[in-house]
């Protein structure tokens, strides 16, 4: 009884993931004429990479780099990124942590998301209202997140920014 509960959950959460980042692939569009033609290179391009000192999540929320990625942010707002400074392709997941947040009592939390494009001019993307609360059945000590989907509208150097309840945190990628 109690792993068809879980089982139909995960299955709910995933399908809610999915639509959610659909939903920001119909948001994200490049505007008319927009240009794809420069790309700033790793060095030109502020990205954010792996810390000497990881970000360690404060309790009860697991810690755990090891993964391919690692936590990012402060106590009041955190992110999971990527060890690889680069996103191979438009589309990606990112996962975003707040203390106190439910993602059963706020399934469709006010996240919103800005990318703006650092090494061209392109009209600055703005998200709100397509974020899922999350959760992963066999890992409770992860405690519940907020999961987003983002299309990148362009190649380039991409500084995305996180707003949850006056809560804020920044990070930059470069999209290839």
């Amino acid at each position: 009884m109690l792993r068809s509960l879980l089982l139909g959950c995960l299955a709910a959460v995933l399908t809610f993931c999915c639509a959610t980042a659909e939903c920001f692939a119909q948001q994200a569009q490049a505007a008319p004429g927009y240009s794809n033609k420069t790309v700033a290179s790793i060095d030109a391009c502020p990205i954010t990479t792996r810390p000497d000192t990881v970000f360690a999540p404060p309790l009860p929320f697991a810690f755990d780099s090891s993964q391919g990625g690692f936590y990012f942010g402060t106590r009041k707002i955190w992110a999971y990124l990527q060890n690889s400074p680069v996103f191979q392709g438009a589309m990606q997941k990112i996962p975003w942590w707040i203390p106190g947040f439910d993602a059963l009592a706020e399934p469709r939390p006010p996240l919103s998301m800005t990318l703006e494009r650092l090494d061209e001019s392109a009209p600055i993307v703005v998200t709100s209202g397509n974020a899922g609360g999350s959760w992963i059945p066999d890992k409770p000590s992860y405690g519940y997140f907020i999961m987003t989907g983002v299309k990148f509208p362009s190649e380039g150097c991409w500084q995305v920014t996180g707003r949850y309840n006056g809560a804020e945190l920044s990070f930059t990628y470069l999209v290839r």
